[in-house]
């Protein structure tokens, strides 16, 4: 009886890793923080970087500009 109940804990772990699914990543668009107000030169490349990120990675890239604390 114990080697047919640890041989039912052995198949069932093995099949374990096989029943957990993953999550694509990202799951959520991919926000690229920039540092600087909008309309300036970071600005200009982040949105550039965020493009060409957006179509290397098939998902949405959001450009968030956080000025404050002097870019820190």
């Amino acid at each position: 009886m114990a080697k047919l109940l640890s041989f039912a804990v052995f198949a069932i772990a093995s099949l374990a890793p096989g029943i957990a699914c993953s999550q694509a990543y990202p799951l959520k668009a991919v926000r690229f923080i920039v540092s600087t107000s909008a309309g300036s030169g970071a600005d200009v490349i982040g949105r550039l970087v965020g493009g060409s990120m957006s179509k290397v990675l098939g998902q949405q890239v959001v450009v968030e500009n956080r000025t404050g604390a002097s870019g820190a």
